[in-house]
């Protein structure tokens, strides 16, 4: 259909937010009505009681866990038909149906803004195609833009060698602080990994 993608990574049975979310949005007559005019509508979800997902099913959520970065339950994704995301909002604060839906439909003017400067940056050169490249991915969650940005990132530090805009050390600077982040995240994943049983079962 060429439509964006809208992606909900939830925790069906176990997570009182995507709970709430789900039936309080996205179960309402307005999403319903609304959200197809604008949306794919992609379910992945992670259950403590995976017994009605087959094993392609569990496997394939896996792959999309994987590829996209998850920062909590639920995560909602909005992404090119192509499924590039543009827009990630974690969680649910209890916003009512029709604002959550028409905040949703209002940010695909993201993607609408990305692809305008991509296009005028596709006939540029030099530091003004820098410039009109870094327009496309501003608006753009930056641990996004490290995951899925990385040819207009590293087209962006070519153009501009000398840094007279500013735009070679802002995406050098946000490559070194993803990688910062990712080493942390690991180590932190270790630790939880190692942390002795009788530890784990005081933190409950």
């Amino acid at each position: 259909d060429n439509k964006d993608i809208l992606m909900d990574f939830t925790g069906s049975d176990w997570c009182p937010p995507c709970i709430n979310l789900n039936k309080r949005v996205f179960q309402s007559d307005t999403f319903k009505k609304t959200a197809p005019d604008h949306f794919v509508l992609m379910y992945v979800d992670f259950p403590r009681d995976k017994s009605h997902q087959s094993q392609e099913e569990v496997a394939q959520n896996e792959r999309l866990k994987n590829k996209y970065p998850i920062g909590g339950y639920p995560t909602i994704f909005l992404a090119d038909a192509a499924g590039r995301p543009y827009f990630r909002t974690v969680g649910y604060g209890g916003d009512a149906a029709e604002a959550y839906t028409k905040n949703l439909v209002e940010r695909t003017e993201i993607r609408k803004t990305r692809d305008a400067n991509l296009k005028k940056a596709a006939e540029a050169t030099g530091v003004e195609k820098a410039k009109l490249l870094d327009k496309a991915l501003a608006p753009i969650d930056a641990e996004l833009v490290l995951a899925f940005y990385s040819e207009e990132m590293e087209q962006i530090v070519k153009l501009e060698p000398e840094n007279e805009a500013g735009l070679k050390s802002k995406y050098e600077d946000m490559v070194v602080l993803g990688q910062v982040n990712e080493r942390l995240a690991e180590i932190q994943s270790a630790g939880r990994r190692a942390e002795p049983a009788e530890t784990k079962e005081e933190g409950r």
